[in-house]
């Protein structure tokens, strides 16, 4: 139990009362360094070399005011207990500061192991401390063999710091905050260093009184400024690693050599929707983003530089990994694990495929638009006499029949060649205000005389459709070739063809699924939908129906779409085909409105 009166022996003389006083000053900095800080090496280290000070000079204090050799003796011990942890910890504090605690992480271990070989040295060797000596101002430890080699070394370590921080200094530039924090820590640490002197009177030099505390109290109100002041958390390189490891955007595992995940950042934990992905093996991450068991893996063992892996998903576009990986290995050159580095490219694929897309259409546009002018200039030949010889036959001959049947070939080509020109961007265009209901009505007595017996065209106008720019020719041809399309997909088993029209706004989640136009702004646009109950078209279909000539009829031209798509291009619109197997498509066309508000009419 505490006895109060246990104290009453003890002289605590002004000098003993200033050793405890800086004591506790510093073991409260310390203790609030190293709670603020407690996350960081520096403020960890910080608080072990305070805490060793206060060690030193409150066993001091005691020691100085001890009634007789003996007690002197047990607060030499303690206040020991904190001087032989203080070259460790400050050799410790400066290979932070300087931010080389990476490179030379084997002499601050060296140190600790030092450090430690005295610190029990002092506790169970008694060739460390012998009887104390007696001055004017009280008891001091007085050392023997072993102090001596505690002093050498102490001495050793201290000149290795002041080397280090001059350095330093000397090697950072003017005005940075190294070079700064560096001068402020040479010039603590050589204020710091004289504290040392108190070491002569353990060798039975009385000179002056102990002023070490003074100074080290000089030493901890320089560092802990610099500790604060710049931020030496910075320096704390295993913290530093783990934070740029975790804010990293692409996923990082950290494989063994059997495979099983040891360390992943957040953005692996996301992608693998695991919240503690350690443990899990490799053929466990596979199939949580959906990669094959047998292959998956494979490539995740060795280095193979990048590898892009396609994934599904349960709905949207499939997604795209790039995936490279390299051994890790330690300082035998071993292999001793891999890391696997994971980015997520869906979205750089995807433009990708939007370039090539565009230099594909590009090239066909090109090629489509040459083919159709020479085939204009020839159909022109062709016309002209073919309008020659009708004016020398006469209209009821045998040979008017077939001239009359070789001009009726002469404009469908023509035709043929006007939509090849539409789907090239090159066809020549009358451009005005329009209202796309007026347009569809226009057409509405062509396309049902051109649809086959059992299909229905159903009309869904929207009354006061804004009006759109654009050339009302091609919006009809446009028009009239997509009901065609649809009726087409009617033929076996009949059924009806849907045309509506209304005002939208156009979010950027539809632009991204557009088949044209996705660089398109988002706004209000007039909506043109032309939609059947057919058989539907596939994945594969869908994505080569809008090139020239292709076509899923045998006997078909295949340029409808084509043209459509062209069209569309010109017009600065959007096209969108959707289609379910089995229940119908629909190709929605987006045209800029000029103004809005909109109602429903059925007919």
């Amino acid at each position: 139990m505490f006895q109060p009166e246990a104290f009453q022996a003890y002289n605590f003389t002004p000098l003993a009362i200033r050793f405890l006083a800086i004591g506790c000053i510093c073991g409260l900095l310390g203790g609030l360094i190293l709670f603020r800080e407690r996350f960081s090496a520096a403020g960890r280290v910080f608080g072990v070399y305070t805490l060793s000070l206060a060690f030193w000079f409150v066993g001091a204090a005691f020691g100085f005011s001890s009634p007789d050799a003996e007690v002197a003796t047990f607060w030499g011990k303690v206040a020991h207990i904190g001087v032989t942890l203080i070259p460790a910890a400050i050799y410790h504090f400066t290979a932070v500061a300087v931010g080389v605690s990476l490179k030379d992480h084997r002499f601050v271990a060296a140190n600790w192991i030092v450090s430690l070989f005295f610190f029990g040295f002092t506790l169970f060797i008694p060739d460390f401390l012998g009887e104390p000596r007696l001055y004017e101002w009280g008891y001091y430890p007085r050392y023997k063999f072993g102090g001596l080699l505690f002093s050498i070394y102490y001495l050793a370590v201290l000149a290795a710091i002041l080397t280090r921080y001059y350095a330093a200094s000397r090697r950072a530039r003017k005005g940075t905050a190294l070079r700064q924090r560096s001068l402020l820590l040479l010039i603590g640490f050589s204020v710091g260093g004289l504290g040392g002197l108190d070491i002569l009177p353990t060798f039975g030099i009385e000179f002056i009184q102990p002023t070490g505390d003074v100074l080290v109290l000089f030493l901890v109100l320089i560092t802990a400024f610099v500790t604060v002041r710049y931020r030496l958390v910075e320096f704390a390189f295993g913290l530093a690693a783990k934070r740029v490891f975790d804010a990293m955007s692409d996923a990082l595992l950290v494989f063994d050599t059997d495979g099983v995940v040891h360390a992943a950042n957040h953005s692996a934990r996301k992608l693998f929707q695991e919240p503690s992905p350690s443990g899990l093996t490799l053929r466990d991450m596979a199939q949580r983003v959906g990669l094959r068991t047998d292959s998956g893996p494979a490539f995740l063992k060795e280095s193979v530089g990048v590898h892009r892996v396609t994934v599904p998903t349960e709905s949207g576009p499939d997604r795209v990994l790039s995936v490279s990986t390299s051994p890790m290995r330690d300082v035998r050159d071993f292999v001793v694990g891999s890391i696997c580095l994971i980015r997520d490219v869906s979205e750089d694929h995807r433009n990708d495929e939007l370039l090539r897309n565009a230099r594909k259409m590009e090239s066909l546009g090109l090629m489509a638009g040459g083919v159709a002018h020479d085939f204009n200039n020839i159909l022109m030949g062709v016309l002209g006499n073919l309008d020659l010889a009708l004016m020398n036959v006469d209209e009821n001959s045998e040979e008017r029949i077939y001239l009359d049947k070789i001009g009726k070939a002469a404009e469908r080509a023509a035709g043929l060649a006007d939509k090849m020109l539409i789907y090239a961007g090159r066809a020549p265009t009358a451009k005005r205000e329009l209202d796309i209901n007026e347009t569809a009505r226009s057409v509405r007595a062509l396309i049902e005389s051109k649809v086959p017996e059992g299909t229905k065209i159903e009309y869904r106008l929207s009354n006061e459709v804004p009006t759109v720019f654009g050339d009302v020719a091609q919006i009809q041809q446009m028009l009239v070739d997509l009901v065609l399309n649809g009726s087409e997909a009617l033929e076996k088993r009949g059924g009806t063809v849907t045309v509506w029209t209304d005002e939208c706004e156009v979010s950027f989640d539809f632009l991204q699924t557009a088949d044209i136009g996705r660089s398109m702004p988002i706004g209000h646009y007039v909506r043109l939908v032309v939609a059947d109950t057919g058989e539907g078209i596939d994945e594969f279909t869908a994505e080569k129906i809008f090139d020239p000539f292709f076509s899923t009829k045998f006997a078909g031209r295949g340029l409808g779409l084509a043209a459509v798509s062209g069209a569309v291009r010109s017009h600065d619109g959007i096209l969108k085909c959707e289609s379910i197997p089995g229940r119908g498509t629909s190709f929605t066309v987006l045209l800029p409105s000029l103004h809005s508000d909109a109602r429903l009419e059925v007919h």
